[in-house]
C-alpha cells in the first residue's frame, strides 16, 4: 500500500487529508493550521489559494473567510 507523505509534519497521510487547489496535499489539522496565518501553499507558495468570499469575527478582529472550494479531500488509497 502506497501512502502519501504530509510535508508539514513529515508523516503519512493515510487516510484522510486535503489537496490544495495548486495539488499539493496535507493533513487537514496541519494545513488549516498552517493557513490561520499564511496565504500561501507550503510548498509551492502560491498565494493564489484562497478566494474572499466575505468577512468573519476572529478575536474581535475582521479577517477575510476563507473559501473551502480551494480544498480537494483525499481518502486514502
Amino acid at each position: 500500500m502506497s501512502f502519501r507523505t504530509c510535508p508539514i509534519c513529515m508523516e503519512a497521510v493515510e487516510s484522510r487529508g486535503k489537496f490544495l487547489t495548486c495539488g499539493h496535499l496535507f493533513h487537514d489539522t496541519c494545513i488549516d493550521s498552517w493557513l490561520t496565518s499564511r496565504t500561501s501553499c507550503p510548498l509551492c507558495r502560491n498565494q493564489e489559494l484562497q478566494s474572499p468570499i466575505g468577512q468573519q469575527q476572529h478575536n474581535g478582529q475582521e479577517q477575510p473567510r476563507r473559501d473551502d472550494s480551494i480544498f480537494r479531500l483525499y481518502y486514502g488509497a
